[in-house]
């Protein structure tokens, strides 16, 4: 695809003027690297967060629960904490990494049953 000095886009075939998409899955350890160490967090999922905040779809309880993720000030309180907390050896990383999987296993979770609750379908077995 390129695209046209107006504005519109076309097909060219010739190899300088390609472009590859490559998409890639994340195992849950990086993306809580990713999402909760590094603070790399993707603009939709933040502005949906705050829009949830805003709108009150979901409680107050959550707006401490996605601190770290919100906005800009928010993650570089988020990311001084957490040098503070590794500098005074307080942060355990594996057990905070294991507690963050887990709640998001159970989000997931949650968001299924609801939504098979909703559409009048049974409850899912749970796994052991």
């Amino acid at each position: 695809l390129r695209k046209h000095s107006r504005g519109r886009y076309g097909i060219m075939k010739s190899p300088r003027n390609r472009f590859t998409i490559r998409v890639r899955q994340y195992t849950l350890e990086e993306w809580f690297h990713r999402i909760y160490i590094y603070n790399k967090v993707p603009r939709s999922m933040s502005s949906d967060m705050r829009l949830a905040l805003q709108q009150k779809r979901v409680s107050p309880q959550m707006q401490k629960e996605w601190s770290p993720y919100l906005c800009a000030s928010s993650r570089m309180f988020h990311r001084k904490e957490l040098k503070w907390l590794d500098n005074t050896r307080q942060f355990d990383y594996y057990k905070v990494r294991r507690e963050w999987i887990d709640r998001y296993k159970a989000n997931l979770l949650r968001a299924s049953t609801e939504a098979r609750e909703a559409r009048g379908l049974p409850q899912l077995a749970m796994p052991e």
